[in-house]
C-alpha cells in the first residue's frame, strides 16, 4: 500500500496539470492578464460593456426610432438616458456620424459588444425596412444567446469540477478494493 503512494500523488499532479484551466497559473490560482487586458479592475479602467447595457440599449434605440427619430438622432437620444460607460460609445458613434462616417465604421469605433446594434442597422439600412423591429428582435436574441453560453459555462464547470474526482477515486477504488481482492484470490488460487 504504502509502495502505491507515488505513483497516487503523481496520478493527482497529472491530472491537476491537465485540468488546470487555460490561463491559469500554478503559483496564485488566478488566471494570468492577457496583452491588451489592461489594469485590473478598479481606478482609471473602463467597466466592460455587459449584455445588459447592449440589450437595453437596443430597445430605447426601437423606440426611439419607432418615434420618428433618425437614426443619428435616436442614438444621440439615448445616450441622453443612458450610464456614463454606454452614453460614452454611444456619444462617439453619434458624433462619427455627423462627421459623416458610415455607419458601420462609427459602431465599430465603440466597444465590440455594439457589434451586434451595427450589423442590425446596416441589415435594415440594405433591405429598406425600418430598424426598430430588428432592434427589439434582436436584444431577445442576442439575451437568449447569452444566456445560452452561460448554460454551456455552467456545463463546463460541471465536467471540470467531477473529472477529478472520477480520476482520484476510481484509483483509489481500484488500489482499495479491486487490487486486494485479486491479489486473495490469486493466492487462493496459486496455493
Amino acid at each position: 500500500m504504502i509502495g502505491s503512494l507515488p505513483w497516487a500523488a503523481a496520478l493527482l499532479v497529472v491530472s491537476a496539470i491537465v485540468l488546470l484551466p487555460p490561463g491559469a497559473t500554478a503559483d496564485s490560482g488566478f488566471p494570468r492578464p492577457r496583452p491588451g487586458d489592461g489594469p485590473p479592475s478598479g481606478a482609471g479602467r473602463r467597466r466592460r460593456l455587459e449584455v445588459d447595457d447592449v440589450v437595453g440599449t437596443m430597445v430605447l434605440l426601437a423606440v426611439a426610432l419607432r418615434s420618428g427619430c433618425g437614426e443619428v438622432e435616436a442614438v444621440e437620444a439615448v445616450a441622453g438616458v443612458s450610464e456614463a460607460r454606454v452614453a460614452a460609445d454611444l456619444r462617439s458613434v453619434a458624433a462619427a456620424r455627423r462627421w459623416g462616417v458610415d455607419a458601420e465604421r462609427a459602431w465599430t469605433a465603440a466597444d465590440p459588444g455594439w457589434l451586434v446594434v451595427a450589423r442590425l442597422l446596416a441589415v435594415a439600412g440594405r433591405a429598406g425596412m425600418p430598424p426598430s423591429r430588428l432592434l427589439v428582435d434582436g436584444s431577445r436574441d442576442h439575451r437568449a444567446a447569452e444566456l445560452a453560453a452561460l448554460d454551456i459555462a455552467g456545463a463546463r464547470v460541471g465536467v471540470r469540477l467531477v473529472a477529478p474526482l472520477g480520476l482520484a477515486f476510481l484509483p483509489a477504488f481500484c488500489l482499495t478494493t479491486v487490487v486486494p481482492l485479486v491479489v486473495a484470490l490469486a493466492t487462493q488460487v496459486l496455493a
